[in-house]
């Protein structure tokens, strides 16, 4: 028996009951399928339950989803076609059941292209993500508009946070923050966009370097597994970069970045990712590697 993974999230813990309800009648309706036990984790601030399906059954399963208002991620082209199917399958059948949006228990938003390319303009990329995950409220159009301009709105976010701190220094912890939100964005990789996660963070990078009192920063994208990992490599690179020519200016933020950075990770990240790396890269690489173990190894003896 083949099971497929399906992944799911929900905003608030008292919505998991939403979530057993819609399988406890699924499990009724098909008696004979096989589900596995659910594993609870966290995304983007939002519960996320996965768990695996037999694999004949996981259309259907997607559909019942639907019909709750579930939220289900479209983590392969696999699931995302049958996601695309049910969502589709679903919104037939309630205009069946009426002559139109208006008389549905769903009203279809008001949105309109030109709204879409503001949104794009300004971008506000999460809310076109929502948006083009939503063919049941928001219909064929918008939601295809709305996966045309994805692309400018994640590229227009990065750009308007790094640009405005690169006016304002005052700006700059928070477009940090942002740039990195962006970059470890999980839907953005679920949608194929990693060039654009990647270019995120290589602004914030950029950004840290420009702004060294942001330097522990560079810990937290080297330890980062949801983020790329050329750009997990070259966090690590520029902080060796930045503390290694100012040993003593940066003493406290040596010994915390020692002791926060995971070097199993950033090894396993580099066996990936070093064929992306130059030969100077590549040497920055082995000079931090050899600085950072040689503070663990003096703290561990102190």
């Amino acid at each position: 028996m083949k099971f497929e993974t399906i992944s799911v999230t929900i905003d608030k813990k008292d919505e998991i009951e939403n979530v057993k309800k819609a399988l406890k009648i699924f499990k009724s309706t098909y008696p004979n399928v096989q589900i596995a036990k659910p594993r609870f984790g966290e995304l983007s601030g939002k519960i996320l339950i996965t768990f695996k399906v037999d694999a004949n059954y996981s259309t259907d399963l997607i559909l019942s989803f639907a019909k709750n208002y579930i939220n289900v991620l479209a983590t392969t082209d696999v699931i995302k076609k049958k996601i695309d199917f049910a969502t589709a399958k679903y919104a037939e059948t309630l205009a069946r059941q009426s002559k139109g949006w208006a008389d549905m228990k769903i009203e279809q938003p008001e949105m309109s292209i030109s709204e879409l390319e503001s949104y794009a303009q300004e971008g506000m990329y999460e809310e076109i993500i929502r948006i083009a995950n939503d063919l049941i409220h928001y219909g064929e159009k918008i939601v295809e508009k709305a996966k045309n301009v994805l692309d400018i709105s994640v590229e227009n976010a990065i750009e308007k946070a790094y640009q405005k701190a690169k006016e304002k220094p005052e700006y700059a912890e928070d477009a940090i923050n942002k740039l990195i939100k962006v970059a470890s964005d999980a839907r953005l990789r679920t949608m194929n966009k990693i060039k654009l996660a990647q270019n995120a963070g290589l602004k914030a990078i950029d950004l840290i370097y420009e702004y060294p009192e942001y330097v522990l920063r560079l810990v937290d994208i080297s330890n980062n597994p949801d983020i790329h990992n050329y750009v997990n490599v070259m966090a690590f690179i520029n902080f060796g970069d930045i503390v290694i020519r100012e040993k003593e200016r940066f003493e406290k933020e040596i010994n915390e970045g020692a002791r926060k950075l995971n070097l199993r990770w950033i090894e396993i990240a580099y066996d990936v990712a070093h064929k992306l790396l130059n030969e100077d890269e590549k040497s920055r690489y082995e000079r931090t590697l050899r600085f950072i173990k040689n503070r663990k190894n003096k703290e561990k003896n102190e």
